[in-house]
């Protein structure tokens, strides 16, 4: 857990499992959390508590309930080029501004593949998803 301005880490090449949270970033800034996998969790990565500027890229995120969980004013992060499949949620963003998701979904490996929940300003790009219907 990188907790209260634990600023600046690199966090790269680890397996992750049978936890609460694999990845948990509260009120820290500007960390790498890179080529890691992350599985059978509740919340594969969760930041919280105005936790900014993080990314996660590169990941391999799977069968958690939550794949990447970003709440309570966890503003400006960035998820780029991740492999999140088979877990409830792909990304949940609650109450949270100005996130970039790109090309770390694909539509049909997740039951929801993005669920907002108060999140105004976030940017969704390169996500393949398509089959909805009325």
């Amino acid at each position: 857990m990188l907790d209260r301005q634990s600023n600046n880490n690199l966090i790269e090449d680890n397996i992750t499992y049978g936890n609460v949270d694999g990845v948990a970033i509260y009120d820290s800034h500007n960390n790498l959390i890179r080529n890691n996998e992350i599985k059978e969790n509740i919340n594969g990565i969760r930041a919280n508590v105005s936790s900014s500027k993080n990314y996660f890229e590169q990941n391999k995120i799977t069968n958690n309930e939550n794949g990447i969980f970003l709440y309570d004013n966890a503003d400006n992060n960035f998820v780029v080029s991740n492999f999140i499949q088979n877990n409830i949620k792909g990304v949940y963003i609650k109450n949270a501004i100005g996130n970039l998701i790109k090309n770390s979904l694909k539509n049909g490996y997740n039951k929801v593949e993005i669920k907002l929940n108060g999140a105004d300003e976030n940017f969704i790009q390169k996500i393949q998803l398509w089959g909805f219907k009325k």
